[in-house]
C-alpha cells in the first residue's frame, strides 16, 4: 500500500532578485520539513527535485529538513520510496 507523503513548509523566505545576462530571474528559497502523515515523524533522505529546470535537487537530512533555491513558478517534486510523489509549484 502506498502511503501518503505529508510535508510541512516551515520556512518560505522572501524572494531574492538576481540579474543574469539575458533576463532577470526571481528566485526563492524553498525549504521545509517532510514528515509522515500518520505518525508526524520526520522522513530522512526524501528526494526534492526541481523538475522545471534541469532536474536539480536535494534530499532531506535526518530530521527531514531540506532547502533548495528555485525560480518563481517552477515545479518541485517530492518523492520517497514507498510513498506517493507530490508536485508543488513555487510561488513568491
Amino acid at each position: 500500500m502506498i502511503k501518503k507523503l505529508f510535508f510541512l513548509l516551515l520556512i518560505f523566505t522572501s524572494a531574492i532578485s538576481l540579474n543574469s545576462n539575458a533576463q532577470d530571474k526571481k528566485l526563492v528559497q524553498f525549504s521545509g520539513i517532510v514528515i509522515h502523515a500518520d505518525s508526524l515523524e520526520p522522513l530522512p533522505f526524501v528526494n526534492i527535485i526541481n523538475v522545471s529546470r534541469n532536474y536539480r535537487g536535494t534530499y532531506t537530512d535526518m530530521r527531514g529538513f531540506f532547502s533548495l533555491v528555485v525560480s518563481v513558478g517552477d515545479t518541485v517534486q517530492i518523492s520517497c520510496l514507498g510513498y506517493k510523489k507530490q508536485d508543488i509549484r513555487a510561488v513568491s
